[in-house]
């Protein structure tokens, strides 16, 4: 077989920062960051220190603010 399967060239990763409390707000766009990346999400509820996010794909879940980027 001559044809070599193609290498896949490393993508680069989206530049994110770590979001400021004033802009943990109900409703707001964020990434969160999980294993391999991040995931795009919707801030749904704010408790003391737990986050509730809603996932593109529906799953809600519940992260630390740290965990949250924009």
């Amino acid at each position: 077989r001559t044809n070599k399967p193609k290498v896949q060239k490393p993508t680069k990763p989206v530049e994110t920062r770590a979001l400021n409390a004033d802009e943990i707000t109900v409703g707001n766009a964020v990434n969160v960051n999980m294993g391999k990346g991040n995931m795009a999400a919707t801030i749904v509820e704010i408790n003391k220190d737990d986050v509730r996010v809603q996932l593109a794909n529906g799953l809600q879940m519940v992260v630390k603010a740290e965990h949250l980027r924009a």
